[in-house]
């Protein structure tokens, strides 16, 4: 029996956590980042939101503005400002998608009404969630001019990892209006424990032909009280699911009865054929255990014993001429040799090596890193082909490689999303 695809929710998600100032939290998905070591397409998808690289951006907007303006009730909408923005700049992502929710909901988008005394730190260099909540302590204003005493505001992020900027903008907004009702939406949440299971990962590489039919029987039962979903082998198996799996033992089906007859193996009567597997793979473990156990113990026993009865030697370095030229002048009185200069080591030349990209889109970055700025008009796609000039290797974030697409335009991807060709 073939198992459906995964549906999209027909509602939001409420997040079981409260935040100070807000209302009550909502999204659509969950967010993996790189660095854990496992990043889905939905997470990779958002990336590319956030950079405002498309078909996905525009996809992201067709799946999460409805959902909004179905569930969520508002009269003004507002967003966070970057790190580096004092006022809102148009033209980003969050501006898009703010201006679709507005449209379909007859609510107004203002953003000019937050701003920032001064620009601060990206959020993603800090440690964890005190020292962003210091990093943002009183530097948000807001304008609440031409407003009514009571009003209902929703704030509008792409990603809420700690909820130390949703908490400072809802703080600004409080102190501004005692009486509003603040309510947040994000695209995804940072929470690794749970999977992107609802959403048909097919929709963000197919689009309109991926099955996205809606199910309110199945998502709202669960909203609410999110149970974790942790990591088992369906993670890393996109296609398996435990409800395809048969209700009856593993090997007992007739499926499995008719291959164990035309291979010649049979069962001893009154034994089933689970329990049999069972027992034989458990003495083959058992057995294997054992003999891993004995040989590695027997080769650390003999290690040992050479480095006892035979200790390494090392042999004095031979002193060089000028050490023993100033040794006989009685210039010098060091028992060690004068190390010699090595020549200089000529810089790294550029690889110039063929690769093709991987993914559906993305941005070419100024440099190495997450928060640097994305070039416009630099999107490169699937298939394309791009010159590698560079690589840089992190120790705290994926590696990256400095392109050359075939216009001309040099800039920083992910080492991940590029594939070097061969011949």
């Amino acid at each position: 029996m073939k198992t459906p695809p995964p549906q999209a929710p027909s509602c939001l998600l409420p997040s079981a956590r409260r935040y100070p100032g807000v209302e009550r939290l909502y999204h659509v998905a969950y967010y993996h980042a790189a660095r854990v070591g496992y990043q889905d397409l939905v997470s990779r998808s958002i990336h590319d939101f956030k950079d405002g690289c498309e078909p996905q951006t525009a996809r992201w907007l067709a799946l999460a503005a409805p959902r909004v303006c179905k569930d969520l009730k508002f009269d003004t909408i507002v967003r966070p400002l970057g790190s580096g923005e004092l006022k809102a700049s148009p033209n980003t992502s969050l501006d898009r998608l703010c201006e679709a929710i507005a449209g379909g909901s007859g609510a107004t988008y203002e953003p000019q009404r937050m701003e920032k005394e001064k620009a601060v730190r990206a959020m993603t260099s800090l440690g964890g969630r005190v020292a962003r909540q210091k990093e943002l302590d009183g530097v948000y204003r807001f304008d609440a001019s031409g407003l009514a005493s009571a009003p209902r505001i929703l704030l509008v992020d792409d990603i809420a990892t700690t909820g130390a900027t949703l908490e400072a903008v809802s703080r600004a907004i409080i102190m501004a209006l005692p009486g509003a009702v603040v309510t947040c939406f994000v695209l995804a949440r940072v929470e690794p424990q749970l999977q992107n299971r609802h959403i048909d990962p097919d929709y963000f590489l197919k689009g309109a032909q991926a099955d996205l039919a809606h199910s309110t029987a199945r998502m709202s039962p669960r909203a609410p009280s999110e149970p974790p979903e942790f990591h088992t082998k369906s993670t890393r198996n996109p296609g398996f699911h435990p409800e395809s799996r048969p209700e009856s033992g593993r090997g007992s089906g007739p499926d499995t009865q008719r291959r164990m007859k035309t291979q010649g193996q049979v069962q001893p009567s009154g034994v089933s054929p689970k329990v049999s597997r069972s027992a034989q793979r458990g003495k083959v473990r058992k057995g294997l255990h054992t003999r891993f156990y004995v040989i590695g113990l027997l080769f650390s026993l003999l290690l040992l014993g050479a480095t006892v009865l035979f200790p390494a030697k090392k042999e004095p370095a031979p002193p060089t001429s000028q050490f023993v030229q100033l040794v006989n002048q009685n210039e010098i009185r060091s028992p060690e040799p004068i190390p010699e200069r090595r020549p200089a080591q000529p810089a790294q030349q550029p690889e110039g090596k063929r690769a093709v990209v991987t993914v559906p889109s993305t941005g070419l970055r100024a440099s190495h890193s997450m928060e640097s700025r994305v070039i416009p008009k630099t999107t490169v796609r699937q298939k394309d082909r791009v010159e590698i000039l560079r690589r840089y290797s992190s120790q705290t974030g994926p590696d990256w490689i400095l392109v050359r697409t075939n216009s001309g335009t040099i800039g920083w991807v992910v080492a991940s999303v590029v594939k070097e060709m061969r011949g």
